[in-house]
């Protein structure tokens, strides 16, 4: 039986967990109402939200403005989807991306996330057993992916990918005509997938409405003048400056708008349309259980509803950047996948940890560096954090304290 003490911090964890609900709706309220006013700017007449987190951004935007949505589409696709198809005309480009993401990887393993479990079986029964060897031996670098994927790389992986660049062109073409002012819509962030759509589509119109826009403090590309953060475009917390602080709770946006099912990570035809490897995801699934953090949020939205009370701002920004012990603890256990095809759940927060070394490590690791800060120092945490963000940037000989 619980004590009084348990009950009483259920109790409380209830209740903090309907406020953070109740900020979350309003914040996304704000999203929705930003979002239609930049596409209305754009002229935009085909919308299309992105699978997996676009697909929940359809549905909060649909609930906010039912009219405009008429011309939304969910289209299925992801970073590893567009290179995969991109790699048949653009090798030397997409093996830039391909050698990071599957850093530190022999290419044995990366070709069994890049080409999934049937495609990497067959390519298998064409390679002889010390050529199975040499892969297992090998790091990804490259210079070695160009030589299995470049124009004269390997048969099999050629046919791989032009068989994707078939089948994604007509999957695209099924969804949008060449006159069309198309929008893509995703949670973020820095538009790769963009990128490789506009690289194989470069005589359409097309723009990205994220709900934010970073390039994490790299070069900016010419493509990116077409990626629009809807809530911020910064690399991180500017002080008096808009949405900026919401960088800090990118990964914990993502999860929310991420529902519990598989990536695209390539496409089939059935003989009549082009579909993704992992299906169509259930309308119920999108929308989540009643216990989904999503689910919650979806039902406090209301039509035309933007509240941009001082209140509410304030909440938003505390929960944030300087969140409370219980923020934090209604927040904790939630996660979110890796990409790639890297079959992996990454946790938003780390288990605290009582060793001082082990702390910061957790802090630098972690999804929401913030968050983090509160559960491994608490209340001492916290006030580090008010102080970064509330101090130290308006008294100039303190700003050196900053992160």
């Amino acid at each position: 039986m619980a004590t009084e003490k348990q009950t009483k911090s259920l109790h409380d964890v209830k209740e903090n967990g309907n406020s953070m609900i109740d900020t979350y709706s309003k914040m996304f309220n704000v999203y929705c109402l930003l979002l239609n006013a930049a596409l209305e700017s754009k002229n935009i007449n085909k919308k299309l939200f992105l699978s997996r987190g676009g697909l929940r951004l359809r549905r909060l935007y649909g609930k906010c403005h039912p009219n405009a949505d008429k011309q939304s589409l969910d289209f299925y696709t992801s970073r590893l989807a567009t290179i995969k198809a991109s790699t048949y005309i653009a090798p030397e480009i997409t093996t830039i991306d391909m050698a990071k993401e599957y850093y530190g990887m022999s290419l044995d393993s990366m070709l069994k996330c890049f080409l999934g479990a049937e495609y990497y079986q067959k390519f298998t029964e064409t390679k002889k057993l010390n050529e199975l060897d040499e892969l297992e031996s090998t790091l990804v670098q490259q210079s070695k992916l160009l030589d299995l994927f470049g124009f004269n790389g390997e048969p099999f992986l050629r046919d791989f990918v032009k068989g994707q660049y078939e089948l994604l062109c007509q999957y695209w073409r099924e969804s949008v005509e060449i006159d069309d002012e198309i929008a893509l819509i995703d949670t973020g962030w820095s538009g790769t997938i963009v990128f490789y759509l506009k690289l194989m589509f470069p005589n359409y119109n097309i723009n990205a409405f994220f709900f934010g826009k970073t390039t994490y403090g790299g070069p900016s590309y010419d493509y990116h003048m077409f990626v629009h953060g809807v809530m911020f475009d910064t690399n991180k917390v500017i002080p008096g400056h808009g949405f900026s602080y919401l960088i800090e709770n990118r990964h914990l946006i993502e999860m929310i708008c991420e529902p519990q099912c598989a990536s695209t990570e390539s496409y089939i035809f059935d003989g009549l349309k082009v579909h993704p490897n992992c299906g169509v995801i259930p309308e119920e699934v999108i929308i989540g259980s009643q216990d989904d953090i999503y689910n919650k949020i979806l039902l406090k939205m209301k039509p035309e509803q933007g509240s941009l009370a001082l209140n509410y701002f304030r909440d938003l920004r505390r929960a944030t950047l300087y969140p409370s012990k219980k923020d934090v603890e209604f927040l904790s256990g939630s996660s979110r996948s890796a990409d790639f095809g890297k079959e992996i759940q990454v946790q938003i927060l780390l288990k605290s940890s009582s060793n001082p070394i082990s702390k910061i490590k957790n802090i630098r690791s972690s999804l929401w560096r913030n968050g983090q800060v509160v559960r491994e120092f608490g209340r001492l945490g916290r006030l580090y954090l008010y102080l970064n963000y509330q101090v130290f940037p308006y008294v100039p000989w303190l700003r050196r304290f900053t992160k």
